[in-house]
């Protein structure tokens, strides 16, 4: 009996020596885990499924069966693609076939989730599925943050089709063995430049602009100091913030915190707002400045982590001509940007004692001193700040001015976490999709009951932030009307045990709180109550016929009689 072979890796490299032969042929199989690049040989067949004994394994597809397709290369550079009676189909150009002959360049689809594409023989190139490259992009920053070392992450935009390959192969041979790149959709690769500044990171963005629609990049700290921060600047301008508006407060906690920030928007008192890193504390911050009377005037965020000590007092106060190296021309600072305005310092925990002590006197003076100046300039700004620290204990530690922080915390604001307030997450999750697909032309999506459910399970160490992400992505790779599970972080996949872990010490904000009953509780009430309205308006499409709306919701007609039996829906249709 012939010997199994062994799985093919997640992430495969084939390298080639000697001249390039234009008739050989790849396949490049693209999947949830990664893309796997396998040479074909002439009259040699290549078998992709699930399980051995495949060729080709990819057992994060469940829609594969476990020998699925079969690849024959001939002479030429010609090759076919044959399906093995597979349950979920192969499908060329979005018609299921049974054989169909290929070119080069063809693209043929397995199941529901996995591309393949068969190509001549060209540069090889390595790509890391999105789960993958955030796991790495997250170990990064730990190392980021203990040795203080800087971090770029790249997004580089393709096609609207997703397979330029001459995109792809500029993208991966500026990286260094220390760099990574992965998938985060079908139209965007992400790369990270270990320990790479945004001087440094300038000359990989100009290579890759001359051959790329685009190329965003985020540094860390500067720009985030998250996993999910720095993908949300690098994916374009509706997904920089988590605060371009307010979202529609669902939840008890968030009806009441933005009813006192409406209260608070009409003084001119000092408002320090707090909570975890992604929670919606700009949120806050721009509901003040946009229902105060200052709202005519500017908006100006700044974080005070982004910047070493002397930068940061340039960037709040000014500088003058001359006053340091690079220092071309005399500058404005937030203070005098934001005259007639807000200004909100977001991390205001991370300034230094310099820092502190010049804010202090412009709090107190209401004038400052541009950095290498001696002249005096009234500025009139209210000071919005937050922070996740403990601002309390570093006063009484001694490295937070005791004197500023009266000064700032004139009245606080709490933002709850999002897994304190699971209520929220299917009003936020339908307004990030709409704004999604808004803004990549595409039809309205809405979520499938399983999504729903794996979102509802989810702790979000993220936070709003992170739910945004998600749900922006999954836009983009959800290939029918509706987001399925499958279209989820891998992450959010996992078990609720799992996912609801704390993250480490090196992360940037306080570790959550244990699970609780009631916290569980929460979840499974708005979980059934979410199930109810799905399961129901199903129900009414079909007029009350149980076998078309199991049909509508991908459901076994069997689950969805208990789920009807279990909710006690009895309401009666047609």
């Amino acid at each position: 009996m012939e010997k199994p072979r062994a799985p093919a890796e997640t992430t495969t490299t084939v390298t080639t020596s000697g001249p390039l032969d234009m008739t050989a042929l790849r396949v490049v199989v693209v999947h949830g885990d990664g893309t796997k690049v396998v040479p074909v040989v002439a009259g040699v067949p290549v078998v992709i499924g699930r399980a051995h004994p495949s060729d080709i394994v990819v057992p994060s597809d469940a829609s594969l069966s476990r020998q699925h397709a079969r690849v024959v290369a001939f002479e030429g550079g010609r090759a076919s693609v044959e399906d093995l009676d597979s349950k979920n189909g192969t499908f060329v150009d979005d018609a299921r076939i049974t054989k169909c002959d290929l070119a080069p360049g063809a693209v043929f689809r397995l199941g529901h989730g996995t591309t393949v594409l068969v190509k001549l023989a060209t540069h090889t190139f390595e790509l890391d599925g999105y789960d993958a490259f955030e796991r790495w992009l997250e170990e990064e920053l730990v190392r980021s943050r203990t040795f203080g070392r800087p971090l770029t992450l790249l997004a580089v935009k393709l096609p609207r089709d997703g397979h330029a390959e001459s995109i792809v192969r500029a993208a991966t041979s500026v990286l260094r063995p220390v760099d990574r790149a992965g998938m985060h959709s079908p139209t965007r690769v992400l790369i990270g430049l270990s320990e790479t500044d945004e001087a440094a990171a300038l000359d990989v963005v100009d290579r890759l602009s001359r051959v790329a629609p685009s190329v965003t990049r985020a540094t860390f700290p500067k720009d985030a100091t998250t996993a999910d921060g720095l993908v949300a600047h690098v994916l374009g301008e509706r997904e920089q913030s988590t605060a371009p508006r307010p979202a529609v407060p669902g939840s008890k906690a968030m009806v009441e915190l933005m009813a006192e920030t409406l209260r608070i928007a009409k003084s001119r008192i000092p408002v320090l707002v707090r909570g975890e890193t992604g929670a919606g504390k700009e949120v806050v911050a721009r509901t003040i400045h946009d229902t105060s009377p200052r709202k005519s005037g500017r908006f100006l965020p700044l974080n005070c982590g982004a910047f070493t000590k002397s930068l940061l007092e340039a960037q709040l106060f000014g500088y003058e001509r001359g006053a340091f190296t690079g220092a071309n021309k005399t500058t404005k600072g937030a203070f005098e940007l934001a005259d007639g305005g807000t200004l909100f310092l977001d991390e205001v925990g991370e300034l230094s004692a310099e820092a502190q002590a010049a804010l202090l006197r412009v709090l107190e003076t209401k004038k400052l001193v541009r950095v290498g100046g001696d002249e005096e300039i009234a500025v009139d700004v209210r000071i919005v700040t937050a922070t996740h620290r403990d601002l309390e204990s570093m006063a009484r530690e001694g490295t937070f001015r005791e004197d500023l922080l009266y000064r700032l915390d004139g009245t606080t604001l709490h933002v709850p976490p999002l897994r304190e307030r699971p209520e929220d997450v299917e009003a936020l999750a339908v307004q990030f999709i709409a704004e999604a697909c808004a803004s990549d032309d595409v039809p309205l999506k809405t979520l499938s009951l399983g999504a729903m459910e794996t979102l509802l399970s989810y702790s979000f160490p993220g936070n709003v932030r992170e739910l945004r992400n998600a749900m922006v992505r999954a836009v983009v790779i959800a290939e029918g009307a509706a987001i399925e599970a499958r279209d989820l972080p891998a992450k959010m996949r996992t078990s609720p045990a799992t996912a609801s872990a704390p993250p480490t010490a090196a992360s940037d904000g306080p570790a959550p709180a244990a699970e609780t009953a009631d916290y569980r509780e929460r979840v499974r009430e708005e979980l059934q109550r979410f199930e109810t309205r799905v399961i129901t308006a199903a129900l009414a499409k079909a007029g009350g016929n149980q076998t078309a709306a199991a049909r509508e919701l991908n459901l076994p007609l069997r689950t969805l009689t208990h789920k009807i039996r279990e909710l006690g829906i009895k309401k009666t249709f047609g």
